[in-house]
């Protein structure tokens, strides 16, 4: 399944799935193909719009899914989808300082 995001005139996101549910530990997710440069101010709407995607993922495979999102060069975000509930922020996983 392919799902597309315009997010300007001169930046668009193109998504494919798999039709089918992913195996136990692996990602639904097949490409990611961005046409334009993306720029911080999209972040919000990306992710916004890769909920409504997960989502509607599980409803259809009633099934969990979980995704993660780099929101730094250190950070991550860790996300649950389940059929029927809205997305759930499951933790934030942060690198620790190598320096430190």
């Amino acid at each position: 399944m392919k799902f597309v995001h315009v997010f300007s005139r001169s930046v668009r996101c193109e998504l494919t799935v798999s039709d089918e549910p992913p195996e136990k530990g692996k990602t639904h997710i097949r490409e990611i193909f961005w046409a334009g440069q993306p720029k911080r101010k999209h972040w919000f709407e990306y992710v916004r719009w890769s909920h409504e995607i997960n989502r509607y993922c599980a409803d259809l495979w009633q099934y969990k899914i979980t995704h993660a999102f780099q929101v730094s060069p250190t950070d991550w975000e860790f996300w649950g989808y389940e059929p029927g509930k809205p997305p759930k922020r499951l933790c934030l996983e942060q690198e620790e300082d190598e320096a430190a």
